[in-house]
């Protein structure tokens, strides 16, 4: 039977974290991960000779000790990178976050005249309402029941495999903190930064965000990390 100081399940961003701080202080882990590499839901796929990204990883931070961590691990494969997301709507490519001078022209004008009645019409229903419950309500508040049922209930809905209705108005307000449709068109037209999911540059490993996992679990085994992959944790033990 092997000893270790500290036992940490997942080879994730937190895991990996988590090692990191064990053997700052002087401790001997060892990380048990189910997959066959390290990284959890950010970690980059390899496919006939391309690679993946299990979805948009961006890392922008105000954080210094993080931002150290993230350079020392990586070096010169740390790369600054133009943010550029759009959406498809009606066979046409739409900034996100949305912008006036490309959204308006792009729905025409009745669609426009639409948005901006519903979320004028919406702001007069919020006033002395409950809290809202669900992403779907959170949204339509912030940015009318119409821009809702254009932009965001599909996109979200595909990218995350539920309604709208079943997921909370506690990750909606952590995910798009800030934002409504008012200050989107302030934001655009320069009058703020914008909420911080929404930066226009970034950070980004060289080789997809993965690398940064990679890279972080090869210097942690040279320091004496155990890592077990493809292996599950199936149970706990403990005295005391």
């Amino acid at each position: 039977m092997e000893k270790f100081d500290v036992a940490i399940i997942g080879a994730g961003p937190a895991g990996l974290a988590a090692a990191h701080e064990a053997t700052k202080h002087g401790a001997n882990a060892v990380v048990v991960e189910r997959m066959g590499q390290p990284g959890g839901l950010s970690r980059t796929l390899q496919r006939n000779g391309s690679r993946f990204d299990i979805g948009p990883h961006r890392f922008f931070t105000k954080n210094q000790e993080v931002l150290d961590l993230f350079h020392s691990t990586l070096g010169a494969d740390a790369l600054s990178v133009n943010r550029l997301t759009r959406i498809l709507f009606r066979n046409r490519l739409f900034n996100y976050p949305l912008t006036p001078l490309n959204a308006l022209p792009g729905v025409g004008a009745a669609d426009t005249v639409g948005i901006l009645a519903s979320y004028a019409m919406q702001k007069f229903r919020n006033i002395g309402a409950a809290p809202a419950t669900s992403f779907e309500e959170w949204v339509s508040r912030e940015f009318g029941p119409k821009l809702y049922g254009m932009f965001f209930k599909t996109y979200t809905e595909k990218v995350w495999g539920i309604s709208c209705s079943d997921i909370s108005a506690d990750w909606a307000g952590q995910r798009i903190k800030g934002l409504n449709l008012a200050g989107a068109i302030r934001n655009a037209l320069g009058g703020g930064g914008g909420p911080k999911s929404l930066v226009n540059r970034f950070e980004y490993p060289r080789r997809g965000a993965g690398m940064l996992y990679e890279r972080l679990a090869d210097q942690l085994a040279a320091k004496g990390v155990a890592f077990r992959y493809d292996a599950k944790a199936v149970g706990l033990r403990h005295e005391g």
